[in-house]
């Protein structure tokens, strides 16, 4: 059977979860926030309705002085996007390798 969870600790997201929450430490990553969020973090921020929403909730919990320098929607609208385009590169099948294809052949 085919294991449709990550484990972390207590926490276990699918794996639809588990690659956005990749693609969310991929674009804080990238914009070189220094930010990571654990799964029980993903989790936390997922009752919270619309993405952006929880973008912006978190930057207020946990990041408000980035807020005496910048918007919280620019922010939040820099994140979902860069995180967006992370998701869908994740979330592509993996090009066939040199070997894989020499075993077709």
């Amino acid at each position: 059977m085919l294991d449709t969870h990550a484990q972390y600790g207590s926490v276990a997201l699918p794996f639809g979860e588990e690659t956005d929450r990749e693609a969310y430490n991929a674009a804080f990553c990238e914009l070189e926030l220094g930010w990571r969020w654990d799964p029980r973090t993903y989790r936390d921020l997922m009752c919270i309705p619309e993405e952006k929403n929880r973008i912006r909730a978190y930057i207020q919990r946990h990041h408000a002085h980035l807020l005496r320098a910048y918007d919280v929607d620019f922010l939040s609208d820099l994140i979902y996007e860069t995180k967006r385009r992370w998701h869908e590169e994740l979330s592509e099948p993996a090009a066939p390798t040199s070997v894989q294809r020499s075993a077709r052949e």
